[in-house]
């Protein structure tokens, strides 16, 4: 085989860059650009996305199915991704004066809206089903909802708007974190204790907490999403969201994401 000598330096430069550029692209993630340039998201460099700590979904270190979801969404098209996390209550009124982009795991604005919440907007893709559950003692009469809540002892998550889905009167019990519900639930403290399915079930098995004595039963179904302020710029940051997430699910890349946290994938809509 001839071996070329460069003696040149101005060609031993440009071959250089040429070497460096082409080794740039193998180990890289290059988006090549699609229908969703249509979007005209190019002038866009950052976004801002606070969102309550979900184990497992959105935590203070960067990780979380979630965070990695919209990195995923966002990073290749040249869009810097800044996630934090703050409690539920602040992150509303983030929402609400629109000093954030966006937030994770809320109900779809029209959900919202007939609940009379009206600050934020969703994109038309879910990014994962919420399965209200009701977890108590196997001893408590027959499971019929709402009836069985009726003047009973009932918790969820502190910033939960489940009120609105349960048109009886009860003593509400605010908790600060799921395994706080589960151990009051075991006390006596309370008498039933709201959750979405995921987590109850995470937390029996994170903390081994005996569940032989309690039944889960149903209640409804959410889908859930990212929630954006009332921008101009958040109207371009979810048209881009839901092309991606179209893109995502059909290079087999949203699969991949859903299988690693082990978290069934969302539906297309």
């Amino acid at each position: 085989m001839k071996v070329i000598k460069f003696t040149n330096y101005k060609n031993e430069k440009f071959l250089t860059c040429i070497i460096f550029s082409i080794l740039f692209l193998l180990t890289n993630k290059i988006y090549a650009g699609t229908k969703c340039d249509n979007i005209n998201y190019q002038n866009i460099k950052k976004i801002n996305i606070v969102s309550p700590e979900l184990e497992g979904g959105a935590t203070n270190d960067g990780s979380g199915i979630y965070f990695e979801l919209v990195k995923l969404i966002y990073n290749p098209v040249g869009i810097t991704v800044k996630t934090s996390n703050a409690p539920f209550n602040r992150v509303n009124m983030l929402l609400t004066k629109n000093k954030i982009d966006a937030s994770i795991s809320f109900y779809s604005s029209k959900v919202a809206s007939d609940n009379g919440l009206n600050y934020y907007k969703t994109p038309k893709r879910p990014i994962n089903t919420e399965r209200l559950t009701a977890i108590f003692k196997n001893n408590s009469s027959k499971w019929i909802f709402p009836d069985s809540l009726v003047g009973k002892r009932v918790a969820w998550m502190d910033g939960y708007n489940f009120e609105k889905g349960i048109p009886v009167d009860y003593e509400y019990q605010r908790i600060s974190d799921q395994l706080q519900g589960l151990k009051l639930l075991q006390i006596g403290r309370i008498d039933y204790y709201l959750d979405n399915e995921y987590d109850i079930k995470r937390t029996i098995k994170k903390y081994n907490f005996d569940d032989k004595q309690y039944t889960m039963q149903p209640i409804l179904e959410n889908q859930l999403f990212v929630a954006f302020s009332k921008t101009q710029k958040s109207n371009k940051l979810m048209d881009l969201f839901d092309c991606r997430m179209d893109e995502l699910r059909e290079s087999g890349e949203l699969e991949k994401l859903y299988y690693k946290w082990d978290i069934p994938m969302p539906p297309k809509e």
